[in-house]
Order: C-alpha cells, then structure tokens, then sequence
C-alpha cells in the first residue's frame, strides 16, 4: 500500500493507495511500497509541461520561512524516457533575504560546484571548508584519475581587476610541533615521473610577468636552497655534498673547481672591461 500526502483537489487530506505507485500530479509526499517491493519516497513540486513533477523540494524552517532546502531540477528526459537532473543545496545568506540562494550543486554527469556570494569571506568563513582534524594518517583529500590526458586535474584561478596586498590563489601551510625527535617534515612534495616514448618532463614551471614594477618568478623566503643537494648548507648550494655553495653575503664559499672551453674574465665594479683573463689555451693575461 501507499500513503499521498496531497495540498491540491484534497485539502491536505491523508489517502491511501492500494496498488501500484503514486500517479498523482498534485502530490508533494508519497511513501510507497510499488508491488511488494521496498519502500520509496517521492517528493513532487512544479508541475512540467507534461503534468509532472520537474522541480521538487525539501524545506526546513517554519511555516512562513524556510533558511535552507535540497531541490531536485530536472535537466530533461521524461515521457518514454528515463529523466535526468541535478540537486541543489540552498540556503539564506541573512534575515533580510527573501529568496533561498544556490550553495551546492551536483549535476546529473556527477560534477560538483560550490557557490560563495559572501563577498566579506576571511579565512574563518570560506566558500570550501574541509574539517579533518580527526585524521592522523592516511590523505585528508585526495583527487586522482588514470584517463587524464591534456586537461587538469586540479585548476586554481582567480581573475578580477581590484587584486590587492597578499592576493593568493594557492596557501600551503604546515605548522604545530613535531611528535618525535629527528623528523623531516615538508610544506609540499613535487615529483613527475612519466615514462615511455621521448619526452620531457618538468617537475615545476613557475612564470611572472606583467608586473608593472617587477617581476619575480620565485621568493624563496628563508631557508637553504638545495639542487642536487638534499641537505643544503650554505643558503645556495649545487651538487651532492655541498660541492658549490655561495654564503648570506654573495660570496662563494666552496667550488671544487671551474670547467669551461671557453676564456674566462674578471671584471671589478660596474666596469664591462676585463682585468684578468685567462684563455682555454692556458695563456694569462692582465
């Protein structure tokens, strides 16, 4: 048997269907036993250009105003064929609203957008906040696909034209105090490892342009700069065992030695004239 909760033709009354699903077009909530089968909810709402439901909702709040609802909306199908739609998670911004506005949408293909008209946002009320505070190991977010080929698996953009101080599209921070003695933690780990056929790949391209001052591709704001180095201990190091390093003052404090075809020249000051040099040949000259 069935029970339809109807507001149309019936006056709210309670009715009870016997066999076979609830038909009604002026239904809002049917709980539904089809044939002997399990139970089903359905929900109507706006009628369709067929006398379907299109569009149904559940509200919360009181009788005079609801503060947030999930709204089916069908995207198209119908008749003879099977509908397809997306549901949406609405809420009200604040007491002078008169209108519920869209939050979460999850469309029928399975994407997921997430709306902020917030336009006072801080870093304690964002558009996405993930809480997973309960975690301590395994992945807190974790996105991955094994059919990507030219697309982006992850794309952060901000656009506009009232950009000001400290704009930024990513924030990664690691922080709090270690559990053990001798850890090695890192704010971001990098790695592209694809193989097969000739390629070339690149672990990191970093571009700045456009700047009307300056231009700086990379800041690296304090700590040792490694490259082929993982344990760095000048503040700009090259090669395995700390072989070329170059100190907080400019100066180069190691070098195992200098390899060049070519002549080498020094110069002092903001002269371009050379006041040594010495040629590939060996020959000297001052």
């Amino acid at each position: 048997g069935s029970v339809l909760f109807s507001d149309a033709n019936t006056n709210g009354s309670v009715h009870t269907i016997t066999t076979g699903p609830v038909t009604t077009a002026e239904a809002r909530l049917a709980l539904v036993n089809v044939l002997g089968g399990g139970a089903n909810v359905f929900l109507g709402g706006e009628q369709g250009g067929g006398g379907g439901a299109t569009n149904p909702a559940i509200y919360l709040g009181d009788h005079s105003r609801a503060y947030a609802s999930i709204q089916g909306i069908l995207m198209g199908g119908g008749g003879t064929n099977q509908q397809y739609g997306d549901i949406v998670f609405s809420t009200s911004p604040d007491i002078a609203a008169t209108a519920l506005t869209e939050r979460l949408r999850i469309s029928s293909a399975g994407s997921t957008s997430i709306t902020s008209t917030n336009a006072t946002a801080t870093t304690t009320l964002s558009a996405l906040a993930l809480n997973v505070n309960s975690l301590t190991t395994g992945t807190g977010l974790y996105a991955a696909s094994s059919t990507l080929t030219t697309g982006k698996l992850v794309d952060l953009q901000v656009s506009g034209t009232a950009a000001d101080a400290s704009q930024t599209a990513l924030n990664i921070l690691t922080t709090g105090a270690n559990g053990n003695a001798g850890v090695t933690t890192y704010g971001a780990q990098i790695s592209n490892t694809h193989s097969t056929n000739t390629s070339t790949n690149v672990g990191l391209l970093v571009s700045a342009t456009s700047g009307a001052t300056a231009n700086y591709a990379l800041l690296t704001n304090g700590g040792n700069v490694g490259i082929g180095d993982t344990s760095p201990t000048a503040l700009f190091t090259v090669g395995a065992s700390d072989a070329f390093q170059v100190n907080t003052s400019g100066a180069i404090a190691a070098a195992t030695g200098i390899t060049s075809s070519g002549i080498y020249s020094l110069t002092a000051g903001t002269s371009t004239d050379s006041f040594i040099d010495l040629t590939s040949t060996g020959d000297f000259a001052i």
